[in-house]
């Protein structure tokens, strides 16, 4: 890249002219083939035909992570789950008359994740539906099994008072318009806020229909008739294991990486099929080319990672710990299905927590993006977003900054359900996507002291266009703030401690000011719990799994909280709850109003701790 005029425009042409929409369908086709069976088993299939592929692909190394699955292994605040198996499932009518229903050969999805065996010979019960009982009465389904149209997690501690002898559900998630199609239930844990089952949870046989069949069987229990249905399934809930793959294409200097990663273990061909299939991609083009000698190789490795989506990311980061040598991350989850005004493709940005020059990066990318995979017209837009799933490793105690590129669950037709097959693939994405990942990994990996300038000016270019020359508030303030601290961070590309220094210092005289996030945020005024100073003891975002009955009622799926996330990730040993309650205000509008509560029940549990002023 000795051009730096514009080190990007001929290193996306080339990606460009290499790029295949062949070998991005066959990569999606190959991990969809076995993650849409949705056990660990077909997980590990997934990651073995991966590892393959990366090794003929011509990666350095590949190799398979396997990380424990035992429902008791806590990885930062997240407690790996059992493993989950299955050799066979059916739902059939048996009275008044024989009909199948749904069949696992079929439709996996007509499983949940989870379920419980049922005995050999399976359950034969009558039919009762769930909206005749009360969630509180105890024994009121025993023996039978429940019918609802709600997901049937939502009934998971409902179905242990009615001592149910299995569940079947034909409930739809939101914006899925098919229903013919079967929803994927990938959360079975009778923890509230619980996905993955753990160790010693009581187990129920649970199944899922598609609404068109699911409706007919509830209108004719509805009506008074008898029915009575057999399920049947052979599952195994136990201790194994849930693999990882990750390849590397080694670089000249030991030690920093640049990485792509998204998840694998999902039934879907959009999620995540097609994110894992540019990774593979990003492999082939990338290694080829250094080959050939078209790209000379960089100086940092580049690697990726597919993994199961958190458990494995955080699985990997706690026994291999490489995330210590990582520059910077992207993160790709559901890029397959078309690009449209309705279904842009979306940058939800690495949050000024960690503030980096990434986000500014992805878009220079985009601005360059050929015509051959679709220009730079594409429908596009960035979105504040503080990461909390894969992406949480853009948290500062990790210090990997990863924007997200994928797209919203909202207006997607086939989320986590049977429709979501190789039909929703779109090879114009996928190479307007793999040519974005390849570019932004040899960019990084390669960059020295020119190319880390031309970000720095073109960072610094971007901020201009957008700087509040008086800010009025701390949402300005913080802005500018952002802008400033991802332009300084384009010296960490550098490479010499004199090059980082006068790149610096360069930023610093191009836009003044603005060194702390907010003015004065240390005389913040903070008395009783407010004025309690956060200290970081995990990575990650909490989570109160494994914690007691009580904290998990009142915690459970915290985890999903962007606000408390950018509370936590602000914290930095220094700054009390005040200071981290004015932070997260001006980052999203307002503040969780629950900090206090959270920190002191965290804390409580070992994974911060609370030190009053000056302790």
């Amino acid at each position: 890249m000795a051009n730096c005029d514009d080190p990007l425009k001929p290193l996306i042409e080339v990606l460009a002219d290499r790029v295949s929409d062949h070998h991005l369908l066959r990569y999606t086709a190959g991990i969809w083939q076995t993650d849409r069976i949705g056990t660990h088993g077909a997980f590990m299939r997934t990651q073995e035909y991966a590892r393959g592929q990366m090794l003929a692909a011509g990666a350095d190394e590949a190799e398979i992570v396997e990380i424990p699955a035992d429902g008791r292994t806590r990885c930062e605040n997240w407690i790996m789950p059992m493993a989950f198996d299955c050799a066979g499932a059916r739902v059939e009518v048996v009275a008044p008359a024989y009909e199948l229903l749904a069949d696992w050969t079929r439709v996996p999805q007509c499983v949940v994740q989870w379920s419980g065996p049922t005995p050999p010979d399976g359950i034969t019960a009558d039919v009762v539906l769930a909206s005749s009982l009360d969630p509180n009465a105890a024994g009121a389904a025993e023996g039978k099994i429940v019918l609802t149209d709600g997901n049937p997690t939502s009934l998971r501690v409902a179905l242990q008072t009615w001592r149910a002898a299995a569940v079947v559900s034909y409930w739809l998630r939101e914006h899925i318009t098919d229903r013919t199609a079967t929803c994927w239930a990938n959360s079975f844990s009778i923890h509230p806020g619980g996905w993955g089952v753990l160790a010693d949870e009581p187990l129920i046989p649970a199944f899922v229909l598609s609404p068109v069949i699911g409706e007919k069987l509830a209108e004719r229990v509805a009506g008074g008739q008898c029915v009575v249905l057999r399920v049947w399934a052979d599952t195994k809930v136990h201790a194994g294991v849930l693999p990882v793959s990750t390849g590397v294409i080694r670089g000249r200097e030991s030690g920093e990486e640049v990485l792509v990663l998204g998840h694998a273990a999902e039934v879907g061909a959009d999620d995540n099929a097609s994110g894992c299939a540019v990774m593979l991609e990003a492999i082939r083009v990338l290694a080829g080319l250094i080959d050939e000698g078209r790209l000379p190789r960089p100086r940092r490795s580049m690697r990726v990672l597919l993994s199961a989506e958190i458990y494995g990311m955080l699985g990997y980061a706690c026994l291999r710990d490489s995330l210590g040598r990582t520059l910077a991350g992207l993160h790709l989850d559901l890029i397959g299905d078309a690009i449209g005004p309705d279904r842009p493709v979306t940058l939800f940005a690495q949050s000024p927590t960690n503030a980096s020059y990434v986000n500014d990066l992805v878009e220079l990318i985009r601005d360059r993006m050929p015509a051959a995979v679709g220009g730079p017209g594409v429908a596009f837009v960035r979105k504040a977003y503080t990461g909390v799933a894969d992406d949480m490793i853009g948290d500062p105690a990790f210090g990997v900054p990863c924007p997200w590129i994928g797209r919203p669950i909202k207006n997607n037709p086939y989320y986590h359900s049977s429709g979501d097959d190789l039909r929703t693939i779109d090879p114009q994405a996928m190479l307007w996507h793999a040519t974005l990942a390849t570019a932004y990994l040899y960019f990084l990996a390669s960059a020295g002291d020119a190319e880390g300038n031309w970000l720095a000016d073109a960072t610094i270019s971007r901020a201009r266009a957008a700087w509040h020359a008086k800010p009025a508030d701390d949402a300005a303030w913080l802005a500018n703030y952002a802008a400033k601290a991802a332009a300084r961070r384009c010296a960490e590309l550098c490479e010499s401690q004199k090059s980082a220094d006068a790149l610096r210092a360069r930023v610093d005289e191009a836009l003044p000011g603005f060194d702390e996030p907010l003015p004065d945020l240390a005389s913040t005024p903070a008395d009783g719990d407010d004025a309690l100073v956060v200290h970081r003891v995990t990575r990650g975002v909490l989570k109160f799994d494994g914690r007691g009955p009580e904290l998990e009622a009142k915690f459970g799926g915290v985890n999903w909280s962007s606000g408390l996330a950018s509370a936590l990730y602000w914290a930095d040993g220094h700054r009390n709850i005040a200071q981290l309650r004015r932070l997260t205000a001006a980052e999203w509008g307002k503040a969780p109003g629950n900090l206090v509560e959270v920190f002191k029940a965290a804390a409580g549990c070992g994974m911060i701790r609370l030190t009053p002023a000056g302790g």
